[in-house]
């Protein structure tokens, strides 16, 4: 659930409705995407990636590059690999 005055704005520059907003009916999650899901002028359900959206968090480039393929970054497994000599005094 959402709250009721929650709104949204379509950023993604060649979506036909760019720069619209409307009000926000919820957030789903599709084939491991985050959408966003709202009525438009003609009362029509629409879902789109909250990336299209002016409510898309500013995203390490690493994730948006692999797009969900990648279990972990490269910084995290290095910072893991320490971790792991450490506990093993090495």
């Amino acid at each position: 659930m959402t709250d009721a005055t929650a709104r949204l704005r379509i950023t993604h520059p060649f979506h036909p409705l760019f720069s619209h907003e409307y009000r926000l009916v919820e957030f789903s999650r599709c084939w491991g995407r985050e959408h966003v899901v709202f009525y438009d002028e003609s009362d029509e359900l629409i879902s789109v990636p909250v990336a299209w959206t002016d409510l898309a968090e500013a995203t390490d480039p690493f994730v948006t590059l692999s797009e969900g393929r990648a279990l972990a970054r490269p910084t995290d497994l290095l910072e893991l690999c320490a971790l792991i000599k450490e506990v093993k005094g090495t």
